[in-house]
C-alpha cells in the first residue's frame, strides 16, 4: 500500500527566482559527463512520485545515479 505523505510547504518558484534548475542541471551533466537531456529525462520519469510525496528528491537523485553507474558522485550532486 502506497502512503502519500501530507506537504508542510509548497513553493512556487515562477522564473527561476529561488532557484536556477536549468543552470544546475547543465553543470551536473557536464560534471557526470552525460547529455543535460539524459538527465531531464530520467528527472521527468520520477519527478511525478516525487511530488505525490513517494518519493524523495535525494531517491530521485540515486535512481538516476545508480542507472548512470555513477552513485559515488552522490555526495558530489
Amino acid at each position: 500500500m502506497n502512503t502519500l505523505h501530507k506537504p508542510k510547504w509548497i513553493v512556487f518558484d515562477i522564473g527561476g527566482v529561488l532557484f536556477d534548475s536549468l543552470s544546475a542541471l547543465k553543470e551536473i551533466s557536464e560534471f557526470l559527463g552525460v547529455e543535460q537531456t539524459q538527465i531531464i529525462e530520467m528527472i521527468t520519469e520520477n519527478l511525478g512520485d516525487n511530488e505525490l510525496g513517494k518519493m524523495s528528491f535525494n531517491n530521485v537523485w540515486v535512481n538516476i545515479l545508480n542507472r548512470l553507474n555513477k552513485l559515488k558522485e552522490h555526495e558530489n550532486v
